[in-house]
């Protein structure tokens, strides 16, 4: 592993940053440069995760939660439950395969829907999914809703307790 999970660098996270597990917020154990003990650590960026910087190195807030918690750095992804990346609850973080992790990844298309999508050739919604890494059509349809109904089906039988029905959509 990089130098920035080194013992020694553990080791300091662990005497200067402290975490609540039912809260999920970090805390500084000691003074630190502009920060006092006591005072919140990390910080909320653009993509949504908390991270916190510690010797010219910033670490993800979920994986060091897991360290806290667990003694061990994770060797995988460091999943959110709820989707909500800043939520880092001891409840709501588990260990995750990469595309287990990517099964939760919002939608990015123009109908808001999860798995749908338009295709303008045939007029018509076509719903899709990754299984195994491979797009695998789930077939067409006259509406994004229904697109959508098909992708939340195929998303419980391959993705199970991974599945996330995300919506851009009110």
């Amino acid at each position: 592993m990089p130098d920035m999970y080194s013992e020694q660098r553990t080791r300091l996270l662990r005497e200067m940053i402290a975490y609540d597990p039912l809260t999920g917020l970090f805390t500084w154990k000691v003074d630190h440069c502009r920060r006092q003990a006591g005072d919140p650590a990390g910080s909320k960026k653009p993509d949504g995760y908390i991270y916190l910087k510690l010797l010219g190195q910033t670490y993800g807030a979920h994986r060091v939660a897991w360290m806290l918690v667990t003694g061990d750095w994770p060797v995988v992804a460091v999943d959110h439950r709820d989707g909500v990346r800043s939520n880092n609850e001891w409840e709501n973080l588990r260990l995750a395969t990469r595309a287990q992790n990517s099964a939760n990844v919002p939608p990015r298309g123009a109908s808001g829907l999860k798995g749908a999508t338009f295709n303008k050739r045939e007029q018509r919604w076509k719903a899709q999914i990754c299984i195994r890494g491979k797009q695998t059509c789930l077939g067409t349809f006259h509406t994004a809703e229904q697109a959508h109904a098909a992708y939340i089906a195929a998303a419980d039988r391959y993705q199970g307790q991974f599945a996330h029905h995300h919506s851009r959509r009110a």
